[in-house]
């Protein structure tokens, strides 16, 4: 049962956060201010949605660290500031990577 739950655990996070990621790098990197914020709103969405599951399988304080991300961002985003946003969504998507890399079924996290 525990094998089974890791399992589907891992999959989870890789199908939720994976592309999330790629839209905040994508975000961080786009030259086009509009696509940008565009993009970190939808980054921002996509986490709301699938914040429950997150925090019920991962270390609060990880998750606590990309909401209080995606707060800054936001307010980056209302003032129009490209390279605090751009910088932020870097930081998110190394966080939201890090947090789906803990939960990967490994011999490591088994110790």
């Amino acid at each position: 049962f525990l094998l089974g739950m890791g399992v589907f655990t891992t999959w989870k996070m890789e199908r939720i956060h994976a592309p999330l990621c790629q839209k905040l790098e994508q975000a961080g990197q786009t030259p086009d201010w509009n696509l940008a914020a565009a993009q970190g709103q939808a980054a921002q969405e996509q986490w709301e949605g699938s914040r429950r599951f997150t925090a019920g399988v991962a270390e609060h304080e990880d998750v606590d660290q990309i909401d209080s991300l995606f707060a800054q961002l936001e307010v980056y985003r209302s003032r129009g500031d490209v390279t605090a946003h751009a910088a932020t969504c870097a930081c998110l998507s190394q966080a939201i990577t890090a947090l789906r890399d803990a939960q990967r079924l490994t011999w490591w996290n088994l110790l």
